[in-house]
């Protein structure tokens, strides 16, 4: 009876994951959504000072990534993840999130995106995951889902 209680229960946590894709024609709303999620982010590895909201909606405007999600987690936005064109996944979600959050979102890459054609030195055949040095929370969760450390990268002042 237990065992199929955990069931129905993880059933139910996963139904209140979803994702809402970012369009080609933004809505003011996922502009706000995505510049409230920004100003709570704790890591960061593209700024160090926190834009102001037009500079954010221009570059959200300028439709930099191959796709870009919402993640919610019971109606609530708790973070976003995007794809580039080099393959990498770009996965900002709230701490508190835990490993099935994670997990759902890699599923969800995997089902509906396939990495594009790798280009020698320049885009590997596979998708890849940026994350900030100081990101524990996102560090360990990729480390229990046993995915594999490829690369540490520095910046040249």
């Amino acid at each position: 009876m237990q065992e199929y209680l955990i069931i129905i229960l993880i059933q139910i946590y996963f139904m209140n994951i979803t994702f809402k894709r970012i369009e080609k024609k933004q809505s003011k709303k996922d502009i706000k959504t995505l510049y409230d999620l920004l100003s709570k982010r704790n890591y960061s590895i593209s700024h160090e000072i926190m834009p102001d909201f037009e500079r954010h909606k221009k570059f959200v405007k300028s439709n930099p990534y191959r796709a870009w999600y919402i993640i919610y987690f019971k109606e609530k936005a708790v973070g976003s993840f995007y794809l580039s064109n080099d393959n990498s996944i770009g996965i900002n979600i709230e701490d508190h999130q835990d490993i099935e959050c994670l997990k759902e979102i890699l599923i969800f890459v995997k089902n509906n995106h396939s990495p594009l054609k790798p280009i020698k030195s320049k885009r590997a055949a596979k998708f890849h995951i940026h994350i900030s040095p100081k990101n524990s929370f996102l560090k360990s969760t990729l480390e229990k889902l046993s995915k594999k450390l490829i690369q540490i990268t520095y910046l040249i002042d």
